[in-house]
């Protein structure tokens, strides 16, 4: 699985082909960190990937990019996942950043400012 690191912004602007990076993390290809001006700010990964079950708070992929932000307000440790939701199913899962130990990101340096250099191999 490739990790790949989108800034908020980025997305937002249509720098982005948002069809194709939630289709690659649905299929379990590829995992996301998003950062907004340095900071850590969640994790979109596959369903697959997370034990914690997301409440019952979702962000549908019509409006993924407008509404990724107040998705990402939502989050906190009280509520750490939410569903990225196409026609009516969980196709990924929007994780609050204290969850990254459970999600088994192999960090480099230190664990509080640095992302992954890779998300791993897949489950099988």
């Amino acid at each position: 699985m490739k990790f790949t690191q989108l800034t908020v912004s980025g997305l937002a602007s249509g720098e982005v082909d948002v069809s194709n990076v939630l289709s690659r993390v649905r299929s379990g290809a590829m995992a996301i960190a998003f950062t907004d001006h340095g900071e850590l700010k969640a994790f979109l990964v596959p369903r697959s990937k997370v034990e914690q079950q997301p409440t019952e708070d979702s962000v549908g992929v019509r409006n993924f990019c407008t509404d990724l932000t107040a998705a990402i307000e939502l989050l906190s440790e009280d509520r750490p996942a939410l569903s990225v939701v196409a026609r009516g199913r969980s196709v990924a899962v929007l994780v609050h950043p204290s969850l990254k130990a459970s999600l088994g990101l192999p960090l480099i340096g230190n664990p509080d400012t640095c992302l992954s250099s890779s998300f791993g191999q897949s489950d099988g």
